[in-house]
């Protein structure tokens, strides 16, 4: 897919913005965004767009909902592009517990960008490992960004290819695939495993996993495909299809019933 066919986002992944979403009570539904300090507007609302876009009820809730509530009610959790060392600090050591305890009893973790930093047990950005405590869904690292790609604060079109076509998530799409990326990052699991969708087309470690977590599902990807437009004649370009296509997959399979 050329450049000309898409167009990027302006954004700022790691920007510390409080979203001023305040719920009072518990909810229920079918995704619970994180809306705090440290998730980036711009991420924000594509990521409802896009889930909206796909027919998921979407409800944002903050650090303050997270630690009082936890994920409770929901089918999804979704931490979007943002600041993951923010996420660590905000979220208590009980609320990333009832995390994967949600997890561990059949709910689903959708995690882009920092989201998807956030799930690893080691996290490093230019090359340190960051003092924080992630919420630790597969043992191993996220690291990034990926200069190759393009260097921290740059953002680009790249493209990623599958190295697992047989599972249900790639199985009807495309071989390689084009994204936004904006310093995500690439991950690599301390056990090799089948887990590995997408290596990016930079070499550069793995860029899409998605592996069960007892009776849950988790699905990670470094890039931005809520960010990933193509161009139109009138008003916002709109998420690109093959941006529809991957989450439409990959949340048909996290969510599926077994």
């Amino acid at each position: 897919m050329t450049m000309s066919r898409r167009i990027l986002l302006p954004l700022s992944c790691l920007a510390l913005v409080l979203s001023g979403c305040h719920t009072v009570g518990p909810l229920s539904g079918d995704a619970l965004l994180y809306d705090g300090p440290g998730a980036d507007p711009s991420c924000l609302a594509a990521t409802t767009e896009l889930l909206e876009g796909l027919g998921y009820g979407v409800y944002r809730g903050g650090p303050d909902y997270f630690n009082e509530y936890g994920c409770e009610g929901f089918r999804l959790v979704v931490f979007p592009g943002g600041d993951m060392y923010r996420y660590s600090l905000d979220l208590r050591a009980y609320t990333k517990g009832a995390i994967r305890e949600f997890l561990r009893e059949g709910g689903g973790y959708l995690g882009i960008c920092g989201g998807s930093y956030f799930a690893a047990s080691e996290v490093y950005w230019q090359d340190a490992e960051i003092p924080m405590t992630p919420l630790n869904l597969f043992e191993g690292a996220a690291i990034g960004p990926i200069d190759e790609i393009a260097p921290y604060p740059e953002c680009t079109l790249t493209d990623i290819y599958t190295i697992n076509p047989e599972h249900p998530i790639t199985q009807d799409l495309d071989d390689t695939l084009s994204f936004t990326y904006c310093y995500g990052p690439y991950f690599e699991p301390n056990e090799p495993a089948d887990e590995i969708l997408y290596r990016y087309d930079s070499g550069d470690g793995a860029a899409v996993m998605a592996f069960d977590y007892d009776d849950g599902r988790v699905f990670l990807i470094g890039l931005h495909p809520e960010l990933t437009r193509r161009d139109t004649d009138e008003g916002e370009p709109p998420i690109h299809p093959d941006s529809y296509a991957l989450m439409e997959n990959a949340l048909d399979w996290v969510l599926e019933e077994r």
